[in-house]
């Protein structure tokens, strides 16, 4: 994808022929349709990092309804032929030519944030985001290289095996009612309360840190731009405490960022649970209160 060179043209329709990228294990919760929708001619691209110091997109629009087709839309009227989802709840546009987008790298399995408009679809992660081209506005032209082999006609290939979700919508395996997603992690035997610094109620994720390991200068993204998780924390309520409540290491209910210690890569799940619970994965601080409506 070297060669991909975007020109914006709406006068001029082009098919894209992309090849999406299907990985296995934890990615598999990842795999999407790539059915275009009969009014959003859409085609996902892959998932790629970015860097605060080095955005790879900008017209940035952050809304707790993001989805795909919502960035769609606002993408479309911004005339921009690429736009993406990153942290779940923000929407990316982009108009250059010729958008470097895998400057950074490929992300592969750092996109796994669900969508803050349906939390069906996966929009980006955390410094990673979910790259789309919007074929009425965009020509694609391969410089390089052989062309992309056409996939029309082709029978789709069968991906690996989503896991199956119980009626309530747990995951399958899962230790408690707030646990959203298992992951596979080398695992750990922690420590119990002392290794926590969040804990979950419901839906919703709560810090309960000592800022160990100078977790509280790391700079996350918002709703209202980037800032120290430190700052963030005085910002978000204090929440019911943590008394009784599913503990967390990671401080996020295991969706990082995570801390400088090894221990919390390896276990950023349950630490009550022992070394069987380090991969479970429960919701995400929200953010609802910091978005202006």
């Amino acid at each position: 994808m070297a060669g991909m060179r975007f020109n914006s043209t709406p006068a001029v329709i082009v098919a894209a022929c992309v090849l999406a990228s299907y990985q296995t294990g934890v990615q598999s919760r990842h795999l999407r349709s790539l059915a275009i929708d009969s009014t959003r001619d859409y085609t996902h691209l892959g998932c790629f990092v970015d860097k605060k110091s080095d955005r790879v997109l900008g017209n940035k629009l952050a809304d707790e309804e993001v989805d795909t087709e919502f960035c769609y839309d606002y993408c479309e009227e911004q005339n921009a032929p690429l736009m993406a989802t990153q942290w779940g709840i923000e929407c990316w546009c982009a108009n250059e030519v010729d958008l470097d987008y895998e400057r950074h790298g490929e992300a592969g399995e750092l996109c796994d944030y669900k969508c803050g408009g349906d939390n069906k679809e996966i929009c980006g992660g955390y410094n990673a985001f979910d790259l789309y081209v919007i074929e009425s506005l965009t020509t694609i032209d391969i410089d390089d290289g052989p062309s992309p082999t056409p996939v029309v006609d082709e029978p789709e290939p069968t991906p690996p095996p989503v896991q199956e979700e119980e009626s309530d919508g747990r995951p399958d395996g899962a230790m408690n009612d707030d646990i959203v997603k298992i992951i596979e992690v080398p695992g750990a035997t922690p420590g119990g309360a002392g290794w926590a610094d969040s804990y979950s109620v419901g839906s919703k994720c709560y810090m309960s840190t000592t800022f160990d390991h100078g977790i509280g200068e790391e700079v996350v993204d918002t709703p209202i731009g980037e800032m120290k998780i430190r700052d963030l924390y005085d910002m978000l309520q204090a929440g019911p405490g943590s008394a009784g409540r599913p503990l967390y290491n990671d401080i996020q209910c295991g969706n990082g960022p995570a801390n400088d210690a090894a221990d919390e890569t390896e276990c950023p799940g349950l630490v009550t649970e022992g070394e069987a619970g380090c991969g479970q994965i429960g919701p995400k601080w929200d953010l609802s209160e910091l978005v202006e409506t």
